[in-house]
């Protein structure tokens, strides 16, 4: 198993990504859509699953998989214990262990389905202007 690296630095987008984790899981392609209410959207579904993926190597967030049938499961990411400290520094309580977990089975329809929710909200409220 690879061990978490900290050369990977922070950017402002990371700390929107960061932040929106904080919120919910998401895929890679949620995220893609959300990243247009930030101040530097990412331009492809493959420039955020590459930014994930070094976050993930330096331990800021990590990597599941949907339970689904066959081939091509869906992989989301939440925040990891690191992640949630730079996002909150370490005078903030941490959060239940659970919060850094994988998904439970029973939950995932509804995480996913959530998750699509917020997205959607926060990009009709973006182009409001709210």
């Amino acid at each position: 198993m690879a061990t978490p690296t900290s050369n990977v630095l922070l950017t402002g987008r990371d700390l929107d990504i960061l932040a929106t984790l904080d919120r919910c899981p998401l895929t890679a392609e949620q995220m893609h859509a959300l990243s247009w209410t930030f101040a530097l959207p990412f331009t492809s579904e493959r420039r955020v699953r590459e930014r994930l993926q070094q976050l993930g190597a330096a331990g800021r967030v990590r990597r599941w998989h949907y339970a689904t049938a066959g081939r091509g499961a869906l992989g989301y990411y939440t925040l990891s214990l690191l992640g949630f400290q730079i996002l909150h520094g370490d005078s903030e309580r941490y959060a239940p262990k659970r919060a850094f977990a994988p998904v439970g089975l029973a939950r995932q329809h509804h995480t996913y389905c959530l998750a699509e929710f917020i997205v959607h909200l926060a990009i009709a409220t973006h182009q409001a202007g709210w």
